[in-house]
């Protein structure tokens, strides 16, 4: 893999996600909407191309300013993490955690390029 991939599948429910694969072959993004039919899936996608990059990466989940905000916040599992919102939806996040704050936004910020380079596929797994 040459570039990053955009993977458009369906799941076991048969609705249509999402996502961001890096040049290597290794998750950057999922995607966390479902939807009914691929036509809304590829809308999205235009949208989220635009959208990400004008995003504002932020530490503090508490001050998120106006949308779309990235936002970088300490999982579960004690390890940071992002997540893409926009109007008030969970869009993506991603797809593992990091060790460091700093990881986690250089993490979004790889992110933000990729997908508005990415080319897009369907996988049928």
């Amino acid at each position: 893999m040459s570039t990053p991939t955009i993977q458009r599948y369906q799941d076991i429910d048969q609705e249509w996600r999402w996502r961001l694969l890096g040049s290597d072959g290794h998750p950057l993004a999922d995607g966390t909407i479902a939807f009914a039919d691929g036509s809304a899936l590829g809308d999205h996608l235009d949208w989220l191309r635009g959208a990400i990059l004008s995003a504002t990466i932020v530490t503090d989940p508490d001050a998120v300013p106006s949308s779309p905000t990235i936002v970088i916040h300490e999982g579960t599992d004690d390890e940071w993490r992002w997540r893409f919102e926009a109007d008030a939806d969970h869009v993506a996040d991603s797809g593992e955690g990091y060790a460091t704050v700093e990881a986690a936004i250089e993490a979004a910020e790889r992110t933000q390029s990729a997908i508005t380079n990415a080319t897009i596929s369907t996988w049928n797994g």
